[in-house]
């Protein structure tokens, strides 16, 4: 415990002259002076500053405005729009030349019936690419169903039969067009890139915001473009006034652009006004904003199954006579023929439509996912021309005459007119879109899937436009966008609402980052030295002069500067009315910090003391420290936080709602950050519009020197790269570190009471005490509550460089994991009833991982054991029973002795299980080494063969006497077997997997010998 320093709280300065700097885990002190007491004379106010300042703040741990970060990102994004156009090419060539083939594929004649495998071949290989992007759309939906819970239903009758009559229209336009108009003879490359880009004037057919309204002349010229480009390819194809093509044509096309428009497919989502949420959500904010995306993909994609299989049976004999003679059984029999083409135009639409949803999420759309589309129809034609697929595919398909598109050169004039046009929809596409760093799939595309025919185009409108609300919950929840996971967002990548955009363009956006209320940013302190200390404040000075409107981008009515507070929660701060040396310290370096802030008079309050400063910057930030008496209040992390959290819950009381704190913001005291990952975690907060997130972590780094630093900066990355990443996708963070955490209030609130129960059986001390963060996380999802992780937002905090720290620390978080871990798959029927984001693969998920905990352990012992048995012939029973008692007695060590005692002896047991992991290694690798030269041909099978090891005719009684005795030569020639050097008549047993009694060659034996000679004396060092 701190003792009590000269340094009276009653007093408007601390002398800090004779403060020294602390290290590690010592107590401050005066130098040259006694130690202090009670009764020393308060110092006076114009006290010399500190003698030693504190060393400057740790940088960013990422600074990803250097020239390398720069690099790769081109580079990447280079790489992903050529894959992205690669997709499109190759799926619009293979698609077309399967379809021509199908047309004029040749017709031989068996038996007096018409044989044409290879068109049975290329008809079930076109329905095929129809086909299956709606099984992996179906696929994709199921599984997004499974591990989530709660998913409103499509709104009965309405959008239901809209899906259906979509539906219906989708199936038979991609239908028309790939059966009857890239089969006509009259069609070629050129005429197929310019009829593709028609169906984009579906663009029109959307709700007319203001922001459309703006961009209509865009509509105009796309429009007058591609009519102008269509006129001229059918002028110059010279398509007969009877031709079948006059009216499939303009049918398809039609009948696409109305399944496809924006507006069709933003009503097919809404929900039906009974699938509300379960009963936990009517206590959050306005949940009406879910649209009902997962389950209308998965009742679209069904009906398209359907449809299509019906029609596979049903249209060639029934409805296209030109399909005459096809047969769907015999096209699955001689599908062999054309996998390949049809294999390569599935990946090639596929894969280009998740390259452009990476491109999209990555904030690079513009030039990795629509510049790409735009370029595919003059690649496509470039190809058709100049492309030999012969010497790659080498089939009929593609070497035979005709294979290559020949073009005039008048045909490039329509397909650069309709190029045009589609730059002028690309622009409406790039202004009326936007998308959060890492955003979700559904919130940039309104149906997340793909299609087999007209790829590229279906991508440009299936793309999430900036609408107006379909209910008016738009206008009575949070209006919050998604946020970026990452640094504060650019003019292209803006963010949008986590579960559907369905806000307008810039009144909504302004109300996305509209705190709504205060932010706290509280820190619990206790024995924190001068450079933690120093680190932490120098982070709020960052924050306190950082220009907080000008990163987000908000107006003057939503300004963040006045909207944060910093609070400091002491532990054991005082003795009486006395500064304790820690916390005398902490006040005098806000003192050398801030030489410009402005101190109030220090006040009283029940908990011992509470001093602010008004430091100076555009955030007009307020630093409160607030030193706990631990007579009067109970001391630990915990309750610091309870403190905190009640007071910022107190404050809902206030009738203004801009002055209610909202959110907090939790740290320690060791905590280096910036004011860009407090945006961001606060921008993916309040993207939440339903008020389903109760908190967002961030991403820590741990700082250090020394090898435990080295293994921690792994474990956290393992921790938060990977074991973080994967609960916030699959289902929720289970461990929001309170080192740098945002909590929302509203979620507090539920779960203040039970957090600060007291401790009442030893359970409880191991959830309640030990692992406090974790234990709060535990309730906000039992809640009903997600806990995000934001990888944009990084900090960086001192982690133990020595070993009893370190031990000390992993002695508090393994229990209080397993204990949690526990706690929540015990209440598993409560949390997946209450918690949409928890879903039983989820908590089954979790259930491995704690039984992969659980037996690690045994797995090391295992390993352990076969180390030392090939290392130094040690038998596995004896290193179990050794591994056992140590177990046992340090058991009995932590029950009987001290905490110093303890250390040391977990210190001995550490160097000695190092020791024997070394000795394992050199076992396991010698190992290797004899199974790299042993006999590759064993004899039989079954339990380790005994074997005899001496002369040839010891051997041979031996073998008598068991017939799965065998026995193999030493290495050498000295004619014995088995290793020895014994002599004849001694004979040694051993158990080996593998022998043979066959002599082998004079090589093999010298091989044998090398290993041999290797592995003794390796056994000579260790021993």
């Amino acid at each position: 415990m701190a003792s009590p320093s000269n340094h009276s709280v009653n007093s408007t300065s601390v002398n800090c002259g004779n403060i020294q700097p602390t290290t590690g885990n010592s107590r401050p002190t005066t130098a040259n002076s006694p130690p202090p007491t009670r009764n020393s004379p308060p110092p006076t106010r114009n006290s010399p500053p500190p003698t030693r300042n504190s060393p400057p703040a740790t940088q960013n741990p990422e600074d990803s405005h250097s020239c390398p970060a720069i690099f790769l990102k081109w580079v990447l994004a280079f790489a992903i729009m050529l894959a992205v156009l690669s997709g499109m090419m190759y799926s619009t060539l293979f698609t077309f030349a399967l379809a021509k083939d199908l047309r004029n594929g040749t017709t031989t004649i068996k038996d007096g019936d018409k044989v044409r495998p290879k068109v049975q071949a290329d008809y079930v290989a076109l329905w095929l690419i129809l086909f299956l992007p709606s099984v992996f759309g179906f696929i994709r939906a199921v599984i997004k169903e499974i591990f989530s819970t709660g998913q409103p239903w499509p709104k009965w009758p309405e959008s239901v039969i809209l899906i259906a009559v979509v539906s219906a229209a989708e199936v038979a336009g991609q239908w028309l067009f790939t059966f009857n108009v890239l089969t006509d003879d009259y069609v070629d490359v050129p005429t197929v890139v310019v009829l593709m880009n028609v169906v984009l004037i579906a663009h029109f057919i959307q709700q007319r915001t203001k922001l459309y309204k703006r961009a209509l002349f865009l509509h105009f010229l796309g429009l007058i473009s591609i009519g102008i480009g269509v006129g001229i390819q059918v002028y110059l194809q010279k398509i007969p006034s009877d031709s079948a093509l006059l009216l499939t044509t303009p049918l398809s096309l039609v009948l696409l652009s109305f399944a496809w428009s924006p507006y069709i497919q933003l009503v097919q989502m809404k929900k039906h006004e009974s699938s509300q949420q379960s009963e936990h959500q009517d206590n959050h904010t306005s949940g009406n904003s879910q649209t009902a995306h997962v389950r209308a993909t998965m009742v679209k994609n069904l009906f398209n199954m359907l449809l299509l299989v019906i029609v596979l049976f049903v249209v060639p004999p029934y409805i296209d006579h030109h399909l005459d003679g096809i047969s769907a059984s015999s096209g699955f029999s001689s599908l062999y023929l054309r996998r390949t083409e049809a294999m390569i135009s599935v990946l090639s639409a596929f894969g280009g439509y998740l390259l452009g949803v990476i491109a999209c999420s990555m904030c690079i759309q513009l030039y990795s996912f629509l510049i790409p589309l735009t370029l595919a129809p003059i690649a496509t034609v470039f190809f058709a021309v100049h492309m030999d697929f012969c010497p790659w595919f080498g089939n009929d398909l593609w070497c035979r005459d005709g294979a290559r598109a020949v073009v005039d050169n008048t045909e490039y004039i329509p397909v650069l007119l309709v190029v045009m046009g589609q730059i002028f929809y690309s622009i409406y596409n790039y202004v009326t879109t936007a998308s959060g760093i890492h955003e979700k799939e559904p919130n940039m595309f309104w149906f997340p899937q793909h299609t087999g025919v007209l790829t590229g185009q279906h991508m440009l409108l299936n793309r999430t436009k900036i609408t107006e609300n379909l209910e008016e919950s738009s206008r009575s929840a949070e209006g919050q966008p998604q946020s970026a996971e990452g640094q504060p967002q650019s003019a292209e990548c803006q963010p949008q609402s986590a579960e559907h955009p369905l806000q307008t363009e810039e009144d909504l956006e302004q109300k996305a980052k509209d705190l709504g209320g205060r932010v706290m940013i509280c820190t619990t302190m206790y024995r924190e030295t001068w450079d933690e200390m120093s680190k932490y404040l120098d982070s709020i000075k960052r924050v306190a002069t950082s220009d907080l409107d000008k990163l987000v981008g908000t107006k003057p009515n939503n300004r963040w500067a006045g909207k944060f507070e910093a609070h400091v929660y002491f532990d054991n701060g005082l003795r009486g009315d006395k500064l304790t040396d820690f916390s005398a310290q902490l006040v005098c370096l806000v003192k050398d910090k801030y030489p410009d802030s402005v101190e109030v008079t220090p006040r009283r309050t029940w908990y011992g003391w509470k001093l602010r400063w008004d430091l100076s910057g555009s955030l007009f930030l307020p630093l409160t420290i607030h030193l706990k008496d631990n007579q009067n209040v109970k001391s630990k992390k915990r309750w610091s936080q309870v403190m905190y959290m009640e007071s910022a819950v107190d404050s809902q009381r206030i009738k203004e709602s801009k002055k209610r704190v909202k959110y907090i913001l939790a740290t320690d005291g060791d905590v280096d950050f910036d004011a860009g990952s407090i945006v961001a975690m606060l921008l993916q907060m309040l993207s939440d519009r339903e008020g389903q997130v109760g908190a967002v972590c961030a991403r820590t780094h741990p700082v250090g020197s020394g090898p435990f630093v080295w293994y921690q900066m792994f474990d956290y990355a393992i921790g938060h790269w990977l074991q973080k990443v994967a609960n916030h996708v699959l289902g929720s963070v289970l461990c929001a570190p309170g080192c740098f955490t945002v909590y929302r209030v509203e979620a507090i609130k539920k779960v203040l009471e039970e957090y600060r129960s007291d401790v009442e059986e030893a359970s409880d001390f191991l959830t309640k005490d030990m692992g406090e963060d974790r234990w709060f996380t535990t309730l906000l999802v039992k809640a009903g509550y997600k806990i995000n992780y934001c990888a944009g937002a990084v900090d960086s905090t001192h982690c133990p460089e020595e070993f009893d720290e370190f031990w000390k620390q992993r002695r508090r978080w393994i229990p209080s994991t397993l204990a949690n871990q526990i706690l929540l798959l015990k209440n598993w029927k409560d949390v997946n009833k209450n918690n949409k984001h928890i879903s039983m693969p989820f908590l089954i998920f979790q259930a491995g991982l704690l039984f992969s905990t659980v037996v690690s352990p045994s797995t090391c012992i295992l390993i352990l054991s076969g180390g030392l048995y090939y290392g130094v012939g040690i038998p596995p029973w004896l290193s179990l029973v050794f591994s056992i008692l140590f177990t046992l007695v340090f058991a009995v060590i932590c029950i009987r002795y001290s905490q110093e005692t303890q250390l040391k002896l977990a210190k001995i047991l550490c160097y000695i299980f190092l020791l024997a992991m070394l000795v394992a290694v050199v076992g396991t690798v010698s190992q290797m080494v004899l199974s790299i030269h042993s006999p590759k041909t064993p004899i039989g099978t079954g339990p380790p063969t005994t074997c005899f090891c001496g002369s040839e005719d010891d051997i041979e009684n031996g073998t008598k006497l068991q017939e799965d005795m065998c026995a193999f030569p030493c290495p050498g020639d000295s004619g014995e077997f088995c290793g020895g050097s014994a002599k004849p008549g001694q004979i040694s047993v051993y158990n080996i997997n593998e022998c043979t009694r066959e002599a082998r060659s004079q090589q093999d034996q010298d091989k044998d010998k090398l290993s041999y000679d290797i592995v003794a004396k390796l056994r000579q060092f260790w021993t």
